[in-house]
């Protein structure tokens, strides 16, 4: 059933009908006073209108507006508008949608789009809890949620000059006065760059359990003894981290190997050995 709009023009609906559609019915009223626009509707059908208090089609065809006027006088339709007036409308109920399926199904069919997702973009399945909580974090702001949009770039930026900046902080923090263990391994880029990957292992006091985080990545091609131990004391450095607080070192590097400067001496030229020197006597 479609309901036409006031004003709408009803004369090619209507040309059949012996008593044509007139929007100014609407003005009208009945014995208690009511307007007919309160319940009296247009339709998409010829000769024929709608009443919203009582559910019911009203042929106008052959008798016009008379036939408007004994519905709205009718003792059925005089009882709807007195239930109708004497109760409250709970606000937003006129905005509210009727559920025709049950609560396990709707369950059902988010788990179903979580699961699609993940497999759609290659990600693993254990991040599914993970990335269940972070949409209903998002969804509680549903308004702000609705305007928000974010590209490549601008995710991009957000993590390079905003996110990473802000943990970066956040572990230098955490990494003051720690005893951590040190772990030096080597990569090999697209471009078949060596790449020094470094990372460290510490003890997290607020979460109770022991960490593994990612320090930073060096460019490394040339594998020489003090080359390494420069890369290495530069990101070291941007976080604060002392020789003093290395317990433990693990190398695990393919033509080098990058240990911390020994207990005795602390001295920069005693942090690298083994393969290391190999490597700078080979060049």
């Amino acid at each position: 059933m479609k309901f036409l709009p006031p004003g709408y023009n009803t004369k090619e609906l209507e040309q059949p009908a012996k008593n044509k559609w007139r929007w100014q019915w609407l003005s009208e009223v009945d014995s208690k006073g009511v307007k007919w626009s309160d319940w009296l509707q247009k339709i998409e059908v010829c000769g024929v209108a709608f009443c919203s208090l009582c559910g019911k089609t009203i042929n106008y065809k052959s008798n016009g507006k008379k036939a408007l006027k004994l519905h709205c006088e009718d003792a059925n339709h005089q009882k709807n508008h007195r239930v109708v007036k004497t109760n409250t409308v709970l606000p937003g109920s006129s905005q509210a949608s009727k559920q025709s399926e049950s609560m396990l199904d709707r369950v059902a069919k988010q788990r179903a789009i979580t699961a699609s997702f993940l497999s759609e973009h290659c990600l693993p399945f254990t991040l599914a809890p993970e990335l269940l909580e972070f949409a209903k974090r998002l969804s509680q702001d549903k308004q702000a949620l609705d305007k928000t949009t974010i590209s490549k770039t601008s995710a991009t930026y957000i993590n390079t000059h905003g996110v990473a900046k802000s943990l970066k902080e956040e572990l230098k923090d955490k990494l003051k006065g720690q005893v951590l263990s040190l772990n030096c391994d080597e990569a090999t880029n697209n471009n078949n760059d060596k790449i020094l990957n470094v990372l460290i292992q510490y003890f997290d006091e607020e979460t109770g359990k022991i960490e593994i985080a990612h320090l930073g990545s060096r460019k490394q091609n040339l594998a020489t003894a003090a080359n390494i131990l420069k890369s290495l004391e530069s990101i070291l450095a941007e976080y604060a981290i002392e020789w003093t607080q290395v317990a433990a070192d693990k190398p695990d590097l393919s033509r080098s190997q990058c240990l911390r400067p020994s207990t005795g001496s602390h001295h920069p030229s005693s942090a690298v050995t083994g393969e290391a020197a190999q490597v700078s006597h080979e060049q």
